[in-house]
């Protein structure tokens, strides 16, 4: 019963890319293998941070295409958060090894600049045993399409500062400070095997939209970052010219394999700029209709909310990313 609600996802992925859902289900086999096995059944599928209600897998959906995309906490909840990332990692090597046979298909990520992700996760796990308390530790995102299956690791940054970590952003991000007059958290860091890329994700209170515009002037997305005010406005369905709708945000800079700063996304949760399940699956779907974004797996998945109401929401983050290869993209994250 605990894998019904991915079930019935997979039932419409299925439906719309056979293959892609074929690859995405065998991954995910693996990557909720320690939740399943979980030494403690009663609570390994609702103990999780990465969800609302403590749901292990989050399934994500963009205005780009209809790639099948998620996010998983790997562990069961006996794990102590200090052992989270190391067991991610293994779990990525072995999606990694993963050979095919007779019944099964092979996994297959591109893990070009495999030796700069180790190095990078050996520095995430000194980070992490020098900073202060752990929440989650580590998180797994995959994605499967036509053109095969990548997989991210999402390593959290413990509370309180570290040199280390503090060091690594200047080294890539530079000295300027991304904020005037109080520095942004960082709370996680997202690395792509496949690519090289590093996500840094920071949260920060009470940010101002000419904050928005500054790091984005500093990243030279100056035009992007007024599409990305206004497709915010466009959601909120109000102005943000002096505020934002949402009081506490995160956002974060991705920098490329060569260390270039190269997308910016601002986050805040869904509920807040929409309300209940029903009116932000709505939203979502008439700007898509007008801009022509293909959500037709979100459309289909997201169904059984259409009416649903209460600020217990099964959406989780909404995503406003400034890409440099598209105009304005929306992403969301919805517990199945």
């Amino acid at each position: 019963m605990e894998r019904q609600p991915i079930e019935i996802a997979f039932e419409r992925y299925r439906a719309e890319s056979p293959e892609p859902a074929k690859r995405a289900a065998a991954a995910l086999k693996r990557l909720l293998a320690g939740v399943e096995r979980s030494l403690w059944p009663e609570v390994a599928w609702q103990f999780s941070s990465l969800t609302g209600d403590g749901f292990p897998v989050e399934l994500a959906f963009t205005s780009t295409g209809e790639a099948i995309r998620y996010v998983v906490d790997p562990s069961g909840p006996e794990i102590d958060s200090s052992m989270r990332l190391r067991r991610a990692l293994a779990v990525i090597e072995e999606l990694r090894g993963t050979n095919s046979s007779a019944t099964t298909e092979r996994i297959r990520p591109s893990f070009a600049g495999a030796g700069d992700f180790y190095s990078h996760a050996e520095r995430l796990l000194r980070i992490q045993s020098s900073g202060g308390g752990l929440a989650y530790g580590a998180w797994i995102g995959g994605r499967h399409d036509s053109d095969g299956d990548r997989f991210k690791l999402y390593a959290e940054v413990p509370q309180g500062s570290s040199t280390e970590a503090d060091e690594w952003v200047r080294s890539v991000l530079g000295d300027r400070p991304l904020l005037l007059g109080r520095p942004p958290i960082l709370r996680m860091v997202g690395l792509e095997p496949d690519s090289g890329r590093i996500e840094w994700y920071f949260r920060v209170e009470r940010m101002e939209p000419w904050e928005i515009s500054r790091i984005m002037g500093m990243l030279g997305k100056s035009e992007q970052g007024e599409q990305l005010l206004g497709l915010v406005e466009e959601f909120a369905e109000r102005s943000v010219a002096t505020s934002l709708p949402c009081t506490r945000n995160g956002f974060s800079i991705s920098t490329d394999a060569n260390g270039a700063p190269s997308v910016f996304s601002l986050f805040c949760l869904a509920k807040r700029l929409a309300g209940g399940d029903g009116r932000i699956r709505g939203k979502l779907l008439n700007i898509a209709a007008r801009r022509g974004w293909p959500l037709k797996h979100y459309e289909a998945i997201s169904a059984p909310l259409a009416d649903r109401e209460g600020t217990r929401t099964k959406h989780g983050i909404l995503s406003f990313v400034a890409a440099p290869e598209n105009s304005v993209q929306l992403h969301v994250g919805l517990r199945p």
